[in-house]
């Protein structure tokens, strides 16, 4: 089957959605086009960014970039699409207007091509939004703001796709918010809840791989390591990383197995910062700092680690989750779905010192008595690309039966379920 992916952003060597899409499209037989914006910087080494994709044709085009993520794309997006013909249209980040031709083709061709719609707005993007908090003149410009830039946009996504996707469960009722109250309930129904995953190719939980990261590290066998993951920035030092390492650094001073991989650094100054800011510490021996790291090295550090923590949401989350690693999760929302019991992870009040230690001290003291690494790997495998394929495939072929794509052998649609959730160890 002929599939075209639409996106702005697309860089090799990362565990985006657009990129494991691709694999996953192109891994069960079909003819994966990517249309994509033009390269930006990866902040990965050469030899990991890169646009050399054996699987996938890969196609960019020229945007004019402007602000809040927003990219245009010219005429020749539209051209490509119609030569390609298609018979399925992905297009990941709607908002970012990247690929808005998509309405133009699917206009044109109708029923001859399916489209699906990605969106992915949760409430860590949307802290200003009517109930999130209190709202200040500066949030009700920001509401104002969101409104006028993507609403319109949404709306007309929403009314010409096959199948809506959203990947939190909150990013239904964010996008629904955009329009009249009688119709919010009829936009909610039509999403399918499809959440960002990992790829079980590269991350699984490998005992091997595990004991000779940790010989490496230098971590003993009585040492219990926490793995911090995310692309240091700016803003995320200054709203999530620096806090949590601060607090996680008083939880040291009285845990003296405890020891701490970070991983995310680049060649930049809002990382040399982030690296004085950890040096400056009493506790700084028992930091260990890694570079943003591709996939396989990532893959090696969650195997090395007992425990995950993480104040925001990250595609590191769910690839964490794939090697069967134990999770410590803010508690705002944006990652609830991700949990189903306290045997995969717990979660801490954000921004609270005294509810993140005492996740930390409950998985430092039971973890072992606990399910294992690899019963954990199994429960969280519905993340897993092949069992987020088999739920698209599942549902497009309910908008259009045996017409698209077709299942693959053997179960055709695993059951994702919205979790029950446990909050507290």
């Amino acid at each position: 089957m002929k599939i075209a992916i639409v996106t702005a952003y697309y860089t090799m060597g990362r565990g985006y959605m657009e990129n494991l899409w691709a694999d996953t499209l192109a891994r069960n037989g079909h003819d994966v086009t990517v249309l994509a914006g033009s390269r930006g910087p990866s902040g990965l080494p050469d030899d990991e960014a890169h646009d050399a994709d054996p699987t996938v044709d890969l196609r960019r085009f020229r945007c004019l970039r402007l602000p809040s993520g927003i990219r245009f794309a010219g005429p020749a997006l539209l051209y490509e699409l119609d030569q390609l013909c298609p018979d399925v249209v992905l297009w990941i980040n709607v908002g970012s207007h990247f690929g808005r031709q998509v309405l133009e083709h699917k206009s044109r061709r109708g029923d001859g091509c399916k489209l699906v719609c990605f969106f992915g707005e949760n409430s860590g993007q949307h802290a200003y939004l009517p109930g999130a908090a209190p709202l200040t003149p500066h949030d009700r410009w920001k509401i104002r703001g969101w409104r006028f830039l993507r609403g319109p946009l949404y709306r007309r996504a929403i009314a010409a796709c096959d199948l809506a996707v959203g990947i939190t469960a909150e990013t239904p009722g964010i996008i629904a918010s955009l329009l009249p109250e009688p119709e919010r309930e009829a936009v909610r129904s039509r999403f399918l809840a499809l959440p960002l995953g990992y790829d079980g190719c590269v991350f699984a939980f490998d005992p091997g791989l595990r004991a000779r990261t940790r010989a490496e590290l230098g971590l003993g066998d009585d040492d219990f390591a926490l793995v911090v993951s995310s692309r240091i920035t700016a803003a995320k030092i200054r709203r999530t990383l620096a806090p949590l390492v601060d607090h996680i650094a008083e939880w040291l001073r009285i845990e003296p197995v405890g020891r701490v991989i970070v991983v995310g650094f680049r060649d930049a100054p809002e990382s040399d910062r982030f690296r004085d800011h950890i040096a400056a510490l009493d506790v700084a021996d028992r930091f260990r700092l890694e570079p943003l790291a591709g996939r396989p090295r990532l893959n090696a550090l969650f195997n090395a680690a007992d425990l995950g923590v993480f104040a925001a949401p990250s595609i590191s989350v769910q690839e964490a989750m794939g090697t069967g690693l134990y999770m410590l999760l803010s508690d705002d929302g944006s990652m609830d779905h991700l949990i189903a019991s306290t045997a995969q992870g717990c979660f801490f009040r954000k921004g609270d010192r005294d509810s993140l230690h005492d996740g930390l001290a409950w998985a430092a003291a039971h973890l072992g008595a606990g399910p294992t690494r690899a019963e954990r790997q199994g429960a969280n495998a519905w993340l897993d690309y092949a069992s987020l394929y088999q739920q698209l495939v599942a549902s497009l072929l309910v908008t259009d039966t045996d017409r698209y794509i077709d299942a693959p052998a053997g179960d055709p649609s695993p059951e994702i379920v919205e979790p029950a959730l446990e909050r507290t160890p």
